[in-house]
């Protein structure tokens, strides 16, 4: 075949091309693919970030704080947008990964209360069948006043504890995108905006204490302890 003289090619290689509204949209609905945790990637894999009737108002919000620009059609962060993630502590907070978190939460969360369901459904299916072979007396729906009353306690029971353990996972979320800002603002805000992420830390901090399981004498002693570091 013959003597083989090799070739070298010089090239640069070229980052990946800017989003546009399209595509971070797009990017949005499949942001699984970026986390590495398999676990965790399994739960964004129906929802991603945000649901589709809420991602175009995250972009408006993005537009809104300034952290994002239009240029023609794609999208460049702001100066104020790259501070703020270099101003972020955490990776978990500037990564998907966190909304994988927050969407396992969820699931689990979900899947607990399907449970609770199924075992309040199961129950009522037993009392039923065993008031039929009983021959006890019941109502159209097949039991008795006092059965009826404790399944319909038992499903709003169950029904307050997925929506006290959503609020619970939501005031999480709301509590990093809170730490977030106040890191940026004390960092780089203006002098008042500094003395607002401060007082915003504060009040945070107040309201931890309060929603804490402590006796009101220790509930106190926090208090003051936090208003003395302020």
């Amino acid at each position: 075949q013959g003597p083989h003289t090799p070739t070298l090619t010089e090239k640069m290689t070229t980052p990946p091309p800017y989003y546009t509204e399209a595509s971070l949209l797009r990017a949005m609905e499949t942001a699984g693919k970026f986390v590495d945790n398999e676990e965790l990637r399994a739960a964004m894999k129906e929802n991603g970030i945000g649901r589709p009737s809420t991602r175009a108002a995250i972009i408006e919000k993005l537009y809104q704080r300034k952290y994002i620009q239009k240029q023609g059609k794609s999208i460049r962060a702001t100066d104020v947008g790259i501070e703020l993630i270099h101003t972020i502590i955490s990776p978990l907070l500037k990564s998907a990964e966190l909304t994988g978190l927050w969407e396992k939460k969820l699931r689990e969360i979900e899947n607990e209360y399907q449970q609770r369901k199924n075992a309040i459904d199961k129950q009522e299916s037993n009392w039923k069948r065993d008031n039929v072979k009983a021959g006890i007396a019941t109502g159209n729906n097949g039991l008795t006043a006092d059965q009826t009353a404790a399944l319909q306690e038992a499903r709003k029971q169950a029904e307050a504890i997925r929506e006290k353990e959503i609020t619970e996972a939501n005031k999480e979320a709301k509590k990093g995108e809170i730490e977030a800002m106040v890191e940026y603002l004390k960092e780089y805000g203006s002098y008042q905006q500094q003395k607002l992420a401060i007082a915003e830390e504060y009040a945070q901090k107040i309201a931890d204490v309060e929603a804490s399981e402590a006796d009101e004498a220790t509930k106190q002693w926090q208090k003051k302890k936090l208003n003395k570091e302020r």
